[in-house]
C-alpha cells in the first residue's frame, strides 16, 4: 500500500514538456492511488503546479496526470520529480469549494426554484429554467413497465390492438388486422383494403380508349376522350353502375356543357348514348339517319347534315339542280312533318327545295338548286318538325 503519511511522492521518473499539461510517469507505482487532485507537481525544481485530474476516469492512462496550468519548468524526459502532497484538510476545503461552485453554476438552482406539489414531474422548458408537468397515477403506472407488452396491457388495449402496436412495419400491422390489399383497382372481394386509384378514386379517373372492349360490370369512375371507341361525342368524365344480377351497366358521362346517359348490355357490347337536356326535360338521340329531340307536349325535331345524292349540274330551265336525295328520319312522326333545308357547304348561290318524292311520317326527298352548274357534291342541313307518336 502507498504510505500517504509521507509529505511528498517521488517514486520512478516523470516526463513533461515545457508549457505542457500532461505528465507521464515511468515506474512510479500506483500513481493514481499515491496522489490525488489538488496535490502539487514540480516541487523538485521549485515550480509547483496543482494537479487537476488523474488516471483513466479523466480520459488519461493509469500512469498520467493532468496539470491545472501549463508546466513552467524545463522539458524533462524520464527524469526525477517530486509531488508535494497537500494536507487532507486543505484538500477537503478545496473539494468543497469546487462542489459549491459546480452546484451554483449547474441545474440545482433551477430545480430548487420549483414549488413541490403532488402528481407533478419536473422538466426543462428552456436551457435556463425548469417547470412542472402533470403526471397522473395511470401515467406513473405506465412508466413503471419495462416492456411494450406491459405498457400495452396497462392502457387496456385489446389483443388485436396490441398486435398492431407490436408490428414492425405497415405490412405486419395490416396482416394483424387481417387486411389484404386489392389485387387490382376493381377488386370487389369482401374485407379487401382499398388502394389509391381503386374504382377511379384518389388518383384520378382512368382513361378508357375503347368503351366497347372495357368491362364495365364493376362500378367505377372513368374518363373518355372525344375519339374513344363507343364513347359519347365529347370528352367526358363518367360513372359506370352495373345492374344487379345482370352483366349490364348503366353509364353517366358529363362534359363541360353536355351530359350523356348510356347503357351497355354486355361486357363486350357497344354502348348506346343519348344526350340529356335538363332545362327542357328532353334528350337528344343520334343514329345513322341523324339526330332528334322530343320536347314536352309531343313536339319532335329531326335534323341531319348530309350530302346530295349527285352533282348540282342538271339543267331545269335557266337553273340547275341535283337529283332527288332521300332522307329517312332518325325517328318517325305521328303525322307528316314540315320540312326545310339549308345549303351548308360546297356551292354558292344555292338553296334547298323539296324533291319529287312526297314527304310522309318516315322520310322525305330534297334537291339543291343554283343559278349555275357545279362539279362538286353539295351539302345541306335538312330539318323536319312535327309531332311524335
Amino acid at each position: 500500500m502507498v504510505d500517504i503519511s509521507i509529505s511528498h511522492y517521488s517514486t520512478g521518473t516523470a516526463t513533461v514538456a515545457a508549457n505542457g499539461i500532461i505528465v507521464t510517469f515511468q515506474n512510479a507505482g500506483a500513481i493514481s492511488e499515491a496522489i490525488r487532485r489538488g496535490d502539487l507537481f514540480g516541487t523538485h525544481v521549485g515550480r509547483p503546479v496543482r494537479i487537476s485530474e488523474t488516471g483513466p476516469a479523466a480520459g488519461l492512462t493509469a500512469n498520467q496526470i493532468r496539470l491545472a496550468y501549463p508546466w513552467q519548468g524545463p522539458t524533462q524526459t524520464a527524469a526525477p520529480y517530486e509531488i508535494q502532497r497537500v494536507p487532507r484538510d486543505l484538500g477537503y476545503r478545496h473539494a468543497i469549494e469546487e462542489l459549491i461552485t459546480s452546484v451554483g453554476e449547474g441545474n440545482l438552482p433551477m430545480f430548487s426554484a420549483l414549488v413541490a406539489a403532488a402528481n407533478k414531474l419536473p422538466y426543462f422548458d428552456s436551457d435556463r429554467s425548469m417547470a412542472l408537468a402533470n403526471i397522473t397515477e395511470k401515467a406513473r403506472a405506465l412508466l413503471g413497465h419495462s416492456d411494450n407488452a406491459g405498457m400495452q396491457t396497462e392502457i387496456g388495449g385489446s389483443q388485436i390492438g396490441r398486435s398492431v402496436f407490436s408490428a414492425v412495419d405497415v405490412a405486419a400491422a395490416q396482416a394483424s388486422l387481417e387486411l389484404v390489399k386489392q389485387t387490382d383497382n376493381y377488386d370487389v372481394n369482401g374485407s379487401r383494403l382499398m388502394t389509391v386509384g381503386a374504382f377511379g378514386l384518389g388518383a384520378g379517373a382512368q382513361n378508357i380508349p375503347d368503351m366497347q372492349a372495357a368491362d364495365l360490370t364493376r362500378a367505377r369512375f372513368f374518363r373518355v376522350l372525344s375519339n374513344a371507341i363507343g364513347g359519347p361525342a365529347w370528352g367526358s368524365a363518367g360513372l359506370a353502375i352495373p345492374y344487379d344480377g345482370t352483366p349490364s351497366a348503366g353509364l353517366l358521362a358529363i362534359a363541360s356543357s353536355r351530359m350523356y346517359r348510356g347503357w351497355k348490355n354486355s361486357p363486350t357490347a357497344m354502348p348506346a348514348w343519348v344526350e340529356l337536356l335538363d332545362a327542357l326535360n328532353a334528350q337528344v338521340v343520334s343514329n345513322s339517319n341523324g339526330s332528334y329531340v322530343r320536347l314536352p307536349g309531343g313536339l319532335q325535331i329531326c335534323w341531319r347534315w348530309m350530302p346530295a345524292a349527285d352533282l348540282l349540274n342538271q339543267s331545269s330551265g335557266p337553273l340547275f339542280r341535283t337529283g332527288n336525295t332521300s332522307w329517312y328520319f332518325p325517328a318517325s312522326f305521328a303525322e307528316n312533318p314540315a320540312v326545310a333545308g339549308f345549303s351548308a357547304s360546297g356551292v354558292g348561290y344555292s338553296w334547298v327545295g323539296l324533291g319529287a318524292g312526297a314527304t310522309n311520317t318516315t322520310q322525305t326527298t330534297w334537291s339543291m338548286w343554283s343559278v349555275g352548274s357545279h362539279s362538286n357534291t353539295p351539302m345541306a342541313t335538312i330539318i323536319a318538325v312535327g309531332r311524335h307518336g
